[in-house]
């Protein structure tokens, strides 16, 4: 029973019983054409829902080869009738079924929102269903908790007590931070108490369900059982699909009689969303532990670092996964300085108290002539090579990996630490690294997959090079801007019309192909690339704040012209957004708000880039001339009432002309004030904008 006080629920004994009742253990199916309308009764409630729970039975597993409980051949039916139950094969090679990878697809699309599970199989896990989201109330027969201070391991094998016993210790003990504990199966026996935690957590989401939904469970065993009534007082829609009645079908608004699988592939259909491929996914870190030094004579002492290859649960860090059954691994050290690479003696740990199944430990021995750097500097560009191949424990028949990883020395008291996120795809046999993250000084590090060219360089001559940036911008803002390029009919002046060029007559394909690459900037099939920059914090006189740069990744950048925003002097954080050029226009952006530190602004600027009277630029010999560019600065003309002075607030642009404004804050000599308000900034005509 479920004893609810003062809101607090206290789990009793668990029943372990099969049915005495012949029509409880009869199977029943409902025709095609019911469950068809059946499931679109479900899936249209599904749609409609905010808070999708599901509760999960072992009549899911069973298309994987996993015996129920209650069904005519479940365990316990047939123990009662005095005949052994036949396992086809382990649990820990049983793959995910139809109904776990829909669950996973439902989960990932953020329709379902939590799972809960009796289910000690611990294929919802390995299907792919986050810790976070899922509790396992009778727990999960790949886990181990220490007693002492409830360090968690998930296993990549099945975790079993030494002794058939209510004592649930594995015979191993607990390796974090030198506790010893004992570590014990993460299972409930009949009788025992369901883990706190997860319990809170299930209640806690069948409160919040406005759709709960029963998966192959007979709903029999208590507490468990009472998670879809607790949804269903509070006015859930409440769902059960079992072969078999239950003794909440009464209770349930709809009972759909067939297997889960099915259920499952029509309901997907009706949520036009498919059931993806199941994938193994596994986080492999590899790790160097901080170097010490070797016990011995000081001119013979080498240097050592430990070396530990073991799983990781992305979601729950604090957990521990066994995946590597052994690895067959050699290390040396590389440098940019050294031509060859130095080879290392690599010492596995033997099994002794601290032994962690499923977690392979080494030790590398750095040769003398390696370790003695002879600066800090260089032996931090010294980095150990590990190369050889890592072995797991093949439950579905995954190869060794092969692994070639380069990690710097430890310097300090932190590990440098990678970690790969590999896929197994069974239907191949084959592993694809997904991602590969690494630590350095306790930060995650993840490759960008841009390379990065340096086109400006800081410089501190005011009078410096037009390819450095003209100023220091700490909390201005800089955007792209694309700028209108136009043919030169002679020198200096104002180019032709925007529309002017196009006279002439063009094939159908090249006009549709220049609409489809300058649909903001039509009439111009040439476009300059550049960085507006506007706005700083450095204070300066004479100092311009506004600038805009071409970007030249074989030249660097070159400025094309800077000056002082008109009247404002230096601000930040003001909001700045590209707008398409018109008329004389080459391009055009809309500044407004921001604060100089003595107080905020709440003018709307427009900022052109326009053609500058003079000798065109030339860029290069051989390449078309191109004109000048100047920069203008003019006061918007505003009707209506516009947004109140404020800065760091977000602006973007929702439709042709219309931009919102939204958020901020401000400070006129006494305390902050901040905004939540919303402002509709809509472009009239010609420089008007009404709010």
């Amino acid at each position: 029973l479920t004893i609810q006080h003062t809101n607090v629920y206290t789990p009793a004994a668990m029943a372990h019983t099969a049915h005495n009742d012949p029509e409880m253990v009869k199977e029943r199916y409902d025709s095609e054409k019911v469950v068809n309308e059946k499931v679109r009764l479900l899936a249209s409630k599904i749609r409609e829902s905010k808070h999708f729970v599901t509760f999960t039975g072992a009549g899911i597993s069973t298309s994987a080869g996993i015996p129920d409980f209650r069904g005519p051949q479940g365990k316990w039916t047939l123990e009662a009738q005095g005949k052994r139950c036949k396992m086809g094969k382990p649990v820990i090679k049983c793959c995910p079924t139809k109904t776990h990878m829909g669950l996973v697809e439902l989960q990932r699309r953020g329709i379902l929102k939590y799972l809960i599970s009796q289910n000690c199989d611990g294929i919802h896990r390995r299907s792919g269903i986050p810790s976070h989201s899922i509790s396992e109330l009778h727990g999960n027969s790949n886990m181990e908790e220490c007693e002492k201070c409830g360090q968690q391991y998930f296993r990549d094998f099945s975790c079993h007590r030494i002794k058939r016993s209510r004592d649930h210790f594995t015979g191993r003990y607990c390796s974090h931070k030198d506790c010893n504990g004992r570590l014990l199966e993460y299972t409930i026996d009949f009788g025992q108490n369901l883990p706190e935690r997860p319990l809170e957590k299930a209640i806690e989401n069948s409160k919040k369900a406005d759709v709960h939904v029963v998966f192959g469970s007979s709903l029999t065993v208590s507490p468990a059982c009472e998670m879809p009534l607790i949804s269903k007082k509070k006015g859930a829609f409440f769902a059960i699909c079992n072969l078999q009645k239950t003794p909440l079908t009464e209770e349930a608004d709809l009972h759909i009689f067939a297997k889960t699988d099915v259920v499952m592939e029509k309901l997907m259909k009706e949520l036009e969303h498919p059931i993806p491929k199941w994938t193994l996914n596994r986080h492999l870190k590899i790790s160097l532990s901080p170097l010490r030094a070797t016990s011995g004579r000081s001119e013979e002492a080498a240097r050592t670092c430990g070396v530990t290859i073991e799983g990781v649960d992305p979601e729950q860090r604090s957990v521990v996964v066994g995946l590597v059954r052994d690895s067959d691994m050699h290390a040396s050290i590389v440098s940019q300085q050294a031509q060859k690479p130095t080879a290392c003696k690599l010492c596995k740990e033997g099994e002794d108290a601290n032994y962690s199944p499923g977690v392979c430990r080494s030790t590398i021995i750095i040769p003398k002539e390696s370790s003695d750097a002879k600066s800090s500097s260089s032996r931090g560009e010294q980095k150990i090579r590990l190369t050889g191949k890592v072995h797991f424990f093949s439950h579905y028949n995954e190869p060794s990996l092969a692994l070639n990883v380069a990690l710097p020395l430890p310097t300090g008291q932190l590990p440098r630490v990678a970690e790969y996120h590999l896929r197994f795809y069974p239907m191949e046999g084959k592993w694809v690294v997904a991602g590969v993250t690494s630590t350095r000084n306790g930060c995650i590090m993840r490759p960008s997959t841009m390379r990065p060219i340096i086109v400006s360089r800081r410089s501190n001559d005011e009078q410096s090079s037009p390819r450095h940036t003209p100023f220091p911008c700490a909390w201005g803002r800089a955007i792209a801007l694309k700028v209108v390029q136009e043919k030169i009919a002679g020198r200096g002046g104002d180019a032709a019309p925007l529309h002017s060029r196009h006279g002439e007559k063009k094939s159908r394909h090249a006009d549709s192909k220049r609409r489809h690459h300058h649909h903001h900037y039509p009439g111009n099939d040439q476009q300059r690339a550049g960085i507006l920059i506007a706005g700083s914090s450095v204070r300066s006189q004479g100092r311009p704040n506004i600038a805009f740069l071409t970007v030249d990744k074989a030249n660097g950048t070159a400025s094309v012209g800077a000056k002082t925003i008109h009247k404002a002097g230096n601000r930040w954080g003001h909001s700045l957004i590209p707008l398409p050029a018109r008329g004389k226009q080459r391009a055009r952006a809309l500044m407004f708000g921001g604060w100089d530190s003595r107080s905020q602004f709440n003018e709307l600027l427009e900022i052109s880039l326009l053609n500058a009277a003079g000798k065109p630029q030339q860029k290069q010999a051989g390449e078309e001339a191109r004109p000048k560019l100047r920069i203008d600065v003019e006061k918007v003309n505003t009707s209506g009432k516009t947004p109140s002075h404020r800065s760091c607030h977000s602006m973007t642009r929702v439709a042709k002309g219309k931009f919102l404004v939204f958020g901020g804050s401000a400070c006129g000599g006494g305390p902050y004030r901040f905004f939540n308000d919303v402002h509709l900034l809509e472009e009239e005509g010609g420089d008007v904008f009404s709010s």
